[in-house]
């Protein structure tokens, strides 16, 4: 079940061309998340989003809901990811 959501993600800068346009735009001041395994584009969040990765959450999560007898007992992804 957790496993599911243990995908690799990275940051993309959103750059680019508008259509018909020459001029690159190389800093929008965004950003893609992107799922690695698939290249699915997650989410564009400002470039002030911190992307804190599933394992990370778990990794402080999973202590304290042993701690507390606490059972993980759904695990819902949404948009592919």
């Amino acid at each position: 079940m957790l496993q599911e959501a243990m995908f690799p993600v990275m940051e993309i800068p959103a750059i680019g061309s508008p259509e018909g346009v020459g001029d690159v735009v190389d800093d929008t001041g965004y950003k893609f998340i992107v799922r690695e395994d698939t290249n699915t584009i997650l989410s564009c969040m400002t470039n002030e989003y911190r992307l804190i990765k599933n394992e990370t959450i778990m990794k402080y999560a999973d202590p304290v809901m042993k701690k507390n007898n606490g059972k993980l007992k759904e695990v819902r992804l949404f948009s592919n990811g």
